[in-house]
């Protein structure tokens, strides 16, 4: 009897930490403003968790017309510039271009940006001219020039020599990852990469990127996403060693956006462009997309956070390529890396906000 009492109990418990487990789970009750670009909008929910900063370490789309004064460094000297043609969407006038001529240097078309965290969510929008050519041969080979591209980096604004790193491989067509330094490892990922990165379309990459916890442990992770899809997943890192990161430093976001580690010397033209760059120091961020779980989503659009508690969201929305009249999905994402089902909005339309408990607001 005693027996089966224990049994009882324990799956009693199991259901009670099941059920708060839901109960914990952020969820969006109402949207209030009108859902078009550049309109103040604030969601309403539960379970947002914290934000220490409402708004994210740097949010450059170049409306001004100009790069953002947070940058820490925007690419080598002369090399990426204001632009105004190639736009991503109606409501943008200006990006970020590079022409990767072939040279006998290297190029950084990139941002820096932050100070050292064991946490970050970055993303940028980026598209190849109708000129581009990747490089397939390695650097002594006839078509070194854009083989090995740099496309995301993390190294510590200090003296440690670890640093973390995705790279092309032109000759294999796969893209790597690798702790450099003392550590020293390596994995292959993202294979297609020359025929999946259209060239003359613009395309979104999003990574969650944690640091290892301590010097030579194995727990450091990222998620890595292109266009929606998840190209790389990894929770198992060794990104800080004690012969590399003797001072215990954290790293801050290295590249954000191409830098060409082997030039060439020919002269053909090979222009890239960037755009809406986002970095923090949290995962916790919205987004907005075009389904209704962000798994599922193709399409996302991330949204500047203005204020931030564990009931209300604020954003200046950011419509991106979504058009007025398009169906779309609010999402929010905790620190944890959880999201929130879809809210249902229409873009250029007033949201109307879920029904709340008899006498009560939704949010």
């Amino acid at each position: 009897m005693r027996t089966a009492n224990k049994l009882v109990a324990l799956e009693l418990a199991v259901l009670m930490a099941v059920m708060a487990q839901v109960a914990a789970a952020q969820s969006i009750s109402g949207v209030t403003g009108t859902v078009q670009h550049g309109a103040s909008v604030v969601i309403g929910g539960s379970g947002f968790g914290a934000k220490a900063v409402p708004t994210p370490v740097i949010w450059d789309n170049m409306e001004v017309g100009s790069f953002s004064p947070r940058w820490t460094g925007t690419g080598s000297p002369g090399v990426l510039k204001v632009n105004s043609d190639n736009q991503r969407h109606t409501n943008s006038r200006y990006n970020g271009m590079a022409n990767f001529v072939g040279t006998n240097y290297v190029e950084h078309a990139s941002f820096q940006g932050g100070t050292n965290s064991p946490k970050w969510y970055c993303q940028y929008w980026f598209k190849l001219g109708d000129d581009w050519n990747w490089g397939t041969t390695g650097a002594t080979g006839t078509a070194a020039n854009l083989a090995n591209v740099k496309f995301f980096r993390m190294w510590s604004s200090g003296s440690a020599a670890d640093n973390w790193v995705t790279a092309t491989e032109g000759w294999s067509n796969d893209c790597i990852y690798k702790s450099s330094g003392p550590v020293n490892e390596s994995g292959w990922f993202g294979g297609g990469y020359q025929q999946d990165w259209t060239i003359g379309q613009w395309h979104l990459l999003q990574v969650e990127y944690k640091d290892s916890s301590q010097r030579d442990q194995r727990d450091g992770s990222v998620k890595m996403w292109m266009d929606g899809n998840l190209i790389l997943d990894d929770n198992t890192l060794l990104t800080r060693s004690v012969a590399g990161s003797a001072d215990g430093e954290f790293m801050r976001p290295y590249g954000i956006g191409f830098f060409n580690s082997w030039g060439d010397a020919s002269t053909d033209d090979n222009h890239f462009y960037i755009d809406d760059c986002y970095i923090d120091n949290t995962w916790a961020r919205v987004e907005l997309g075009n389904a209704a779980t962000l798994a599922a989503c193709t399409h996302r659009e991330v949204q500047p956070t203005t204020a931030w508690s564990a009931s209300q969201v604020s954003v200046t929305l950011n419509g991106g390529s979504f058009v007025p009249g398009n169906t779309a999905y609010l999402f929010v994402v905790t620190d944890a890396g959880a999201v929130s089902p879809g809210y249902q909005v229409t873009i250029g339309g007033t949201a109307v906000s879920a029904p709340g408990q008899p006498g009560k607001p939704a949010f």
